[in-house]
């Protein structure tokens, strides 16, 4: 019976350290694939190019023949006229005729084909549409989960920090039953100890803040358990030089999609004009019509006598017709040249967008080289001061032990040193995260 009771205990055990063990930890790359396929602004971003696809494919089938049924039912009364017999009659009957109808516009000023080029500019510049929103939302995955594991890091410190205060308040607490301390100095290391308590609960609560704004911006379904993944070292080397800002502005200015989208709208504005002088032109269309007709007064030509079937007039009647239609502009209420001159402001504005798309980016980079620049000078000068509050903190703890130093002077070295280590941590990250951004701008993807 124990053994059995031994067995189910174990297996209870392993099972829940299955599901503890087993639970998904997060790497960057799975972030960023995660919320490229499940976010839900993107989706949105990515039908809209569906739709604006959809009105480049409707822009080639607008060069075919169009074709249409028409059919038409009459019920007269009163004085009107036999298409029969052409006489006057006053009487009450029906008629009616039935047909189809094709057009097709040989020419219209190139309007269809420039309205083709206008909607394949506009569907290529909502495609960058949807990888501008993939950049920035990556870029925004990127800063969040940097953060957490930042915090992560902070987490740490403060958990080791209040560790050490613990077996300092114990060494303190044998001490001051001793008489080798005073009750002051070992309520000092207590409170010490406390507000260092505090500190790694507001590091916890951080902690899960900043894994749930990661998992709003992944539009994670379940976030209570979601967990990233920390990498082994993340290690920051002080001699890396950031590439040339000609070398990141020139690769980004020329592929970055912000940049192809405004060159799209440009061209896309360009054949927009074109197709509103199309207007000015006359338009060729040819029409083919088949047509036939019935009549309740109708008389069937070879039986006078008999009664004159619906079928067999519609076939007597049947004809057919080819016709060829041209359509000159004269005046239309001046609203081709207004067309024109919107057009040409659409362009104007899409020359703008382009200029104004390449300073915006161009300010981007030049930022985000200056941060990583700035963080990097951070991060070296917070490594000195960490090399010199842990030489000052170890000496003063020393001192401490012997009896030669102060719980004030302890706690000032303590405080100072974990300060230099959260420092050094927000600076490593703050490096960590504009040399990505750099890279990224260069043509490199986001990864750790």
């Amino acid at each position: 019976m124990k053994q059995l009771i031994i067995i189910i205990l174990l297996n209870v055990l392993w099972l829940n350290g299955g599901s503890v063990y087993g639970q998904k930890r997060w790497s960057l790359e799975e972030c960023l694939d995660y919320a490229r396929e499940n976010n839900l602004s993107l989706k949105r971003q990515e039908l809209i190019s569906r739709i604006s696809k959809n009105d480049y494919i409707q822009s080639y089938i607008n060069l075919s023949p169009n074709l249409n049924a028409f059919g038409r039912h009459n019920l007269s009364s009163g004085k009107t006229v036999n298409l029969e017999d052409y006489t006057y009659i006053n009487t009450t009957f029906f008629d009616g005729y039935a047909g189809l109808q094709s057009t097709v516009t040989v020419f219209d000023g190139l309007q269809n084909w420039n309205n083709i080029l206008q909607n394949r500019y506009a569907f290529m510049a909502s495609v960058m549409d949807v990888e501008k929103s993939k950049n920035d939302l990556s870029l925004n995955i990127a800063s969040a989960f940097l953060q957490v594991l930042l915090d992560k890091e902070l987490l740490k410190v403060a958990e080791n920090q209040l560790q050490v205060t613990e077996l300092q308040l114990e060494r303190s607490q044998r001490m001051f039953e001793l008489g080798n301390l005073s009750r002051g100095e070992w309520l000092e290391i207590k409170a010490q100890a406390a507000s260092e308590k505090s500190r790694v609960t507001a590091s916890r609560n951080r902690l899960r803040l900043s894994l749930l704004t990661l998992a709003q911006l992944m539009d994670l379904d379940e976030t209570e358990e979601f967990e990233v993944e920390m990498p082994d070292t993340i290690f920051v080397d002080e001699a890396l030089t950031l590439p040339p800002m000609d070398s990141v502005s020139g690769n980004a200015l020329t592929a970055f999609p912000e940049i192809k989208r405004a060159e799209y709208n440009l061209m896309s504005s360009k054949k927009m004009l074109a197709a509103a002088r199309g207007n000015r032109s006359p338009s060729i269309q040819l029409i083919g019509t088949l047509y036939s007709r019935y009549s309740e007064l109708a008389v069937d030509p070879l039986d006078p006598t008999s009664t004159y079937a619906i079928g067999s007039q519609l076939n007597d009647n049947y004809y057919k017709q080819i016709s060829v239609q041209i359509n000159i502009p004269i005046f239309n209420r001046w609203d081709t040249q207004r067309q024109i001159s919107n057009a040409r402001l659409r362009l104007e504005d899409a020359r703008l967008e382009l200029e104004q798309s390449r300073q915006n980016l161009y300010k981007e980079i030049e930022q985000a080289v200056a941060d990583a620049l700035a963080a990097l000078e951070n991060y070296r000068s917070a490594l000195e001061a960490v090399e010199s509050n842990r030489e000052a903190f170890a000496s003063t703890e020393q001192r401490f032990n012997l009896g030669s130093a102060s719980t004030v002077d302890y706690n000032v070295a303590k405080n100072n040193l974990v300060r230099a280590e959260a420092e050094l941590l927000q600076a490593k990250y703050t490096w960590l995260l504009y040399s990505k951004i750099v890279d990224f701008y260069n043509g490199i993807p986001l990864s750790l």
